[in-house]
């Protein structure tokens, strides 16, 4: 849990220098797409990390509760994926929420005086939500990519193990 928050600490680190140095060079018309094709992708991840959880959620639970042909290592493997798992759907469902939000606040706050008067201090705001969002994405595709590798390996050890002692 820790180096999650360490990887958090860097997402803010990086999309607070890119919000700085951005805020001239960006033009907030150029979000549109960039935002659509993250709701793409979010939407995505959020459906593939939920047939996920459906996969190992029974698996998690009857670890706790049925304790046969299960071993414990094999229960904490679970409960960690479950947990990844998870913490990918909370964050697809934050970059959802977090764009809702945006595209609600350009609509509805875009023409008040105190807006437009420090317009370049909300374009900056604006422009670290992005990057902010865009970072984490990026995190929770690279995790789900992790989990589907790790089954993968997972599936290879049974099916090596399987041969193994079918030869003996």
């Amino acid at each position: 849990m820790r180096l999650f928050f360490i990887k958090i600490l860097c997402i803010i680190f990086i999309s607070t220098f890119v919000s700085f140095y951005g805020v001239d060079l960006i033009v907030m018309k150029d979000f549109d797409d960039l935002l659509s094709s993250m709701v793409d992708i979010s939407s995505a991840l959020f459906a593939a990390v939920g047939i996920w959880v459906a996969y190992l959620y029974p698996e998690a639970i009857s670890v706790l509760t049925e304790r046969k042909n299960v071993t414990l290592m094999n229960g904490i493997d679970h409960t960690r994926k479950v947990e990844k798992l998870v913490v990918n759907m909370l964050i697809s469902a934050s970059v959802l929420l977090a764009i809702l939000f945006l595209k609600f606040s350009q609509v509805f706050f875009a023409n008040i005086p105190f807006i437009v008067e420090y317009k370049i201090i909300f374009k900056g705001v604006a422009i670290f939500s992005v990057s902010m969002m865009c970072l984490m994405q990026a995190y929770s595709l690279f995790s789900l990519m992790l989990v589907n590798v790790s089954f993968i390996s997972r599936l290879h050890n049974v099916k090596g193990e399987r041969q193994a002692s079918d030869d003996l």
